[in-house]
This record gives structure tokens, C-alpha cells and sequence, in this order.
């Protein structure tokens, strides 16, 4: 019997030696042609992907600066400090916003006394019968038969109907109303005169702040400010006119029929001065005091 492994009839062995090298050949050809698979390893903890980290919370403070809450990320924080650019907007008693604006009071309403700072320099003040502080008063020399021109100068400005003398009570500084207040014949109350054009002056203090009419619009409750300087402006030029008492002056703005008067015809301390129709009553004369 014939075995599998015997060569088909009429098969020589030199054709079958052949056949089987030509097949051995095309094996090992299709081997080398093939690419290596690598070695399938079992997944490690350390080659195991994780899951992305989530991200630590974020927390706005009441100050506004934004910081992070420590997590499993290994994140720590700078330190904030809540005190850092920010400046304070309040008083150091906390009562309000701290006030460095002028003082702007409505033309049409009526005008609260404003509180006179009191210079290092003045005496202490006296006490009347019941307790009450009096602020320092000195005699205010009587002045004679008034001049229908008034000459340039130095003067103090006497209201008729309070007794009290006009003042600039904020010095060097300007935007602030003129005031009626007790005579102390202090600096803040000392007007200069100076002649400017036809029968108009213009009006200063020792610190060189001007007269005028507030925003330079001449209207009925405009206030009488401490100006920034002299400009020329009809705002700031006035005329002394003599009343019919032969004592008195009202003070006119130029070229409008109104005048200078004590705001609501008030005669206590801090009143403001505001304009008003030229009518010559005795909140809009003054007496004229020569300083000594």
C-alpha cells in the first residue's frame, strides 16, 4: 500500500526535490514580507489612564479678588489680603463720604448759614450769662458823612440790617460763598477797591480771591462766591451806590438792575450772600469802613 508521504506515480524524485524547494522558498518569502507583532502586556496601574482632575472651586471674596480653594490638585493659593488697593471712601469716622468739592447751594431756595472755620491766631471765645459761647468781637471805628464816589482801597463791609461785616471766611481758597459774620476786623473781612472801568470796581481780599457772581450768570439767588481770580468779567465788576441816607452803599452787578443782599433778609452768622432786585432795603446796604 501506497503511503502519503510516497510520491505520485510517474513523479521522479529529482521533479519532487524540485517542487519542494520552490515551495520552501516562497514560504520563507512570505515570512520575511510579514511585520512583527509586539508582545501584548497585561495594562500596569502606572500605564492605566486616569480620569481628567476636576478643577478646584473658585471663591469671590467680598473684597472682589478672586482666589482658589485648595483640591486634590496640589493647587495652593496666594494668600489675599483684603486690604490691598483699596482706598477708602469714608471718613475716618465713618459717617459719610469725605467732602473735598466746593460748596454748591440752590440759587432759588433758600441758603443755610455756612460755619466759619476760626483762625489759630483769634482769641479764645467768651461766654455770655447762660453759657453760650460768643464768638471775639472788636469795636468797628463809626464812620462819617459817606463820599458819593468811592475811592480805591482798603474796607470793611458792615450790613445795615444785621450790624454784622461781610467775609471771605475760607481765605486762599475759592468757590465758597461770602458770609455775613460778627465784626472782628480779622483779615477775612479786610475788601480791597480797585477801580477798573467808569464807575466800577472790582472787589478782593488779602488772599487775592475775587468777588463774583457764581457760574458768571448775574440772576436772582445767584451766590457771591470767593473767585479764582479777576478775568475782566462783568460778573466781577460792581458799583458802590450811594443810598438816600447819605451813609449807605448797595452794590450793584454791572449792567443788570440787581444787587448784593443777605440771603432770606437772615441777620445770624454764616448767612450767605446771594443777588438780589435792586430795591435798597436794609439787607442790601452796607456801610463803608475805612481799614486803619
Amino acid at each position: 500500500m501506497p503511503s502519503i508521504f510516497s510520491p505520485p506515480a510517474g513523479l521522479n524524485r529529482s521533479a519532487l526535490s524540485v517542487r519542494l524547494a520552490a515551495w520552501s522558498f516562497y514560504l520563507l518569502t512570505v515570512s520575511a514580507c510579514r511585520e512583527p507583532e509586539a508582545p501584548i502586556r497585561p495594562l500596569s496601574s502606572q500605564t492605566r489612564p486616569s480620569a481628567s482632575p476636576t478643577p478646584a472651586p473658585r471663591v469671590l471674596p467680598s473684597n472682589g479678588v478672586e482666589t482658589t480653594i485648595p483640591g486634590s490638585t496640589g493647587f495652593t493659593p496666594k494668600p489675599v489680603d483684603p486690604n490691598e488697593d483699596l482706598e477708602p471712601t469714608q471718613d475716618p469716622e465713618g459717617s459719610g463720604p469725605v467732602a473735598d468739592a466746593p460748596l454748591v447751594v440752590p440759587g432759588d431756595a433758600p441758603i443755610a448759614p455756612v460755619a466759619k472755620p476760626v483762625p489759630e491766631s483769634l482769641p479764645p471765645a467768651a461766654a455770655d450769662g447762660d453759657g453760650a459761647a460768643n464768638p471775639p468781637t472788636a469795636p468797628v471805628p463809626s464812620p462819617g458823612p459817606a463820599p458819593k464816589s468811592v475811592r480805591n482801597g482798603r474796607y470793611y463791609l458792615k450790613g445795615v440790617a444785621s450790624g454784622r461785616c461781610l467775609d471771605m471766611p475760607f481765605g486762599d481758597a475759592f468757590g465758597y460763598p461770602l458770609i455775613i459774620w460778627d465784626c472782628t476786623q480779622s483779615e477775612t473781612q479786610v475788601f480791597t477797591f480797585e477801580h477798573v472801568a467808569d464807575k466800577y470796581f472790582k472787589i478782593f481780599s488779602p488772599y487775592l480771591r475775587t468777588a463774583e457772581v457764581r457760574d458768571g450768570v448775574a440772576k436772582l439767588g445767584a451766590v457771591i462766591q470767593q473767585g479764582n481770580g479777576y478775568v475782566d468779567g462783568d460778573y466781577q465788576q460792581f458799583e458802590f451806590e450811594l443810598q438816600i441816607d447819605k451813609l449807605t452803599y448797595m452794590i450793584r452787578i454791572r449792567g443788570t438792575d440787581l444787587a448784593w443782599q443777605v440771603s432770606g433778609d437772615a441777620k445770624v452768622n454764616g448767612t450767605v450772600m446771594v443777588v438780589g432786585k435792586a430795591s435798597g432795603s436794609s439787607h442790601e446796604r452796607f456801610t463803608l469802613i475805612p481799614v486803619p
